[in-house]
């Protein structure tokens, strides 16, 4: 690039093919907002969104102002590029982990959401700075970005779904896909200059328009299958010449540029520290939220870029403050790797000392009960937290929590959470049957524990199993359809017939017909698959003990909470928390 051998021709035209890219990533930023999983969340979302924007922002001023002697205008520029983070890098890292459907993913991936927009914000008051405009040019524009989003989740919830429900009916299935992405890229091509208008950023009109159509199957299906691989191939030149261009590496060669971004690189202490709101609050979530968090993006540069050609960064701050965002970018991955791995080695122990306790040749043993529970709710605000919080207050350890739910249907009754715990606080002796005094403590527990989870889900439909891995399958203790009025529910306990032999039998031949599958790749052996359960014995779907998920989440039927079946629908239409993260967490 021009800041090396300067080899590459045409340099500004391989630039604004890496603008589009920038274009088309913003449309995907806005199309993968998630609603449902930001009402999930909570609160937590926000504040991790805002502090975790912010609290490095005000770090980076103050060392700026306090240490480096800047003036407010270089301070501020310096600030706004440690607003960022890494969403991609963060979320590929998390997704090859297997924990975006785990509570620190779902938390990244809706404070990702608000972190996008304080970026877009930001961006608006660098082009006001450099422009010196009257006050109202950095007011005005962030009022009407945050009516916009306001504006956009009404269209994206109540009316871009029925609208194209009634419209691609009447359209041939053939042409389907390519009138959903001509009308996404209309939007969007209406959206940018309209923004630009307010004087806000034109890639707010991008993230709009894609946010507009956030919660349509729809478009998630097509972008996938038309666009997906065009703008991975685009980023590249993103990457490569809009960012790699600007990057000064004949700078590099400074001492005084090293010690300037050793400096400001202590601000990233502000971002590792967002890993104060994980939940479960354990020393490894706080270092995978942390570390996940802790890479400054592609957004820095820009916002860098911007400032240096508006004149509010010289030249020996610009490379020291990209030094620091490159050093943020090879540490914090890495780090995070290594402490997923190291989470998934004491996942794996939880589980074999699962399966150690409950196995067969421990009958007449006392150890701990451990149970799976599933559960179907509507999505409510907070209720992640809340049910963390009343399973840890009833004493049960979660060995491992995942959560599901489809982009599309905003409102349904779609929301699934699987659950493994272990009981800290009972302890049953391993028995074919169990004794009736045994057998009344172990209903007691259940109904206790399905009190905990109804308050925390309000409505919501539960199924309790005790977990015991090492006989091979689940035992359904409590299947449960249960509304707001009541929290006492009867508990009913029945269990299998067959010794533990015939369970290890019926969970070997299972476990050898899947990787058969695996090996030969026959699909026509998954029907197989799912019919070859111990009789008396729940569908195979759980991804601890051996047996595998054969959809999305076969734990409830989807189709039955949806309103109307749609003729593009496919399994790929389930969101990041879903399809993707479910076979990935089959590993563990």
């Amino acid at each position: 690039g021009p800041h090396a051998k300067n080899l590459v021709p045409e340099t500004d035209a391989l630039i604004l093919q890496g603008e589009f890219a920038l274009v088309l990533l913003m449309i995907e930023a806005g199309l993968h907002v998630d609603m449902e999983m930001i009402k999930i969340v909570g609160l937590r979302a926000l504040a991790v969104g805002v502090i975790g924007s912010f609290l490095p922002m005000g770090l980076g001023m103050a060392v700026a102002t306090l240490i480096l002697r800047l003036d407010a205008m270089e301070s501020f520029a310096i600030g706004a590029s440690f607003a960022t983070m890494s969403t991609g890098i963060a979320l590929n890292v998390m997704k090859a982990g297997g924990v975006l459907n785990q509570p620190s993913g779902q938390l990244l991936l809706a404070a990702a959401t608000v972190n996008e927009l304080i970026n877009i914000s930001l961006i608006t008051e660098i082009d006001a700075v450099v422009a010196n405009g009257p006050w109202h040019t950095f007011v005005v524009p962030i009022v009407i970005m945050l009516f916009l989003v306001v504006f956009m989740s009404f269209l994206a919830v109540k009316v871009v779904p029925c609208f194209l429900d009634q419209v691609l009916p009447r359209v041939d299935p053939k042409n389907q896909e390519n009138v959903v992405l001509g009308l996404l890229l209309a939007t969007t091509v209406v959206y940018m200059p309209a923004c630009k208008l307010t004087g806000s950023s034109a890639l707010l009109g991008a993230f709009l328009a894609g946010f507009c159509f956030c919660t349509d199957e729809h478009v998630h299906h097509t972008w996938k299958r038309q666009v997906k691989r065009v703008a991975t191939f685009l980023m590249r030149y993103f990457f490569a010449c809009s960012i790699g261009f600007t990057v000064p590496v004949e700078d590099f060669r400074n001492i005084e540029v090293w010690r300037r971004a050793s400096i400001l690189l202590v601000c990233i202490v502000g971002k590792i520290c967002m890993g104060l709101f994980a939940m479960p609050l354990t020393l490894n979530e706080f270092l995978s939220l942390g570390f996940a968090w802790g890479s400054w993006g592609e957004f820095s540069f820009i916002l860098a870029v911007r400032a240096l050609r508006g004149n509010l960064l010289s030249g020996e701050n610009y490379s020291a403050l990209v030094l620091a965002v490159l050093i943020s970018i090879l540490i914090c991955p890495t780090a995070l790797r290594f402490v997923l791995s190291r989470s998934e080695k004491e996942a794996k122990r939880c589980i074999q000392e699962a399966k150690k306790d409950t196995a067969w040749d421990e009958t007449g043993v006392a150890h701990p009960v451990y149970y799976c529970i599933q559960t179907r709710s509507h999505a409510l605000w907070g209720q992640q937290g809340a049910l963390l919080n009343m399973l840890v207050e009833v004493g049960c350890k979660i060995v491992d929590f995942r959560s599901f739910h489809p982009f599309s249907d905003v409102g349904t009754q779609h929301v699934i959470n699987e659950l493994y715990l272990k009981d800290t606080q009972l302890q049953l002796v391993l028995a074919e049957q169990l004794e009736p005094a045994d057998q009344e403590r172990l209903n007691l527990r259940t109904k206790e524990i399905l009190r905990a989870v109804l308050a925390a889900l309000r409505s919501a439909e539960v199924k309790i199993f005790r977990w015991q891995p090492g006989e091979g399958t689940s035992e359904l203790i409590e299947e449960v359809h249960h509304g707001a009025s009541s929290y006492d529910v009867p508990v009913g306990s029945f269990r299998r017939s067959e010794s533990p032999y015939d369970q290890i039998a019926a969970q070997q031949a299972h476990v050898e017909i899947q990787q058969a599958m695996t090996r030969h790749g026959q699909g026509d052996m998954r029907a197989v698959l799912d019919e070859y359960c111990h009789p008396g014995t729940p569908k195979a779907h759980h991804e601890l003990d051996g047996w595998v998920h054969t959809d999305a989440h076969d734990a409830f039927h989807l189709m039955n909470v949806k309103p109307h079946s749609r003729s593009m629908a496919s399994s790929e239409d389930f969101g990041e928390s879903s399809v993707e993260e479910s076979t990935a967490s089959e590993r563990v």
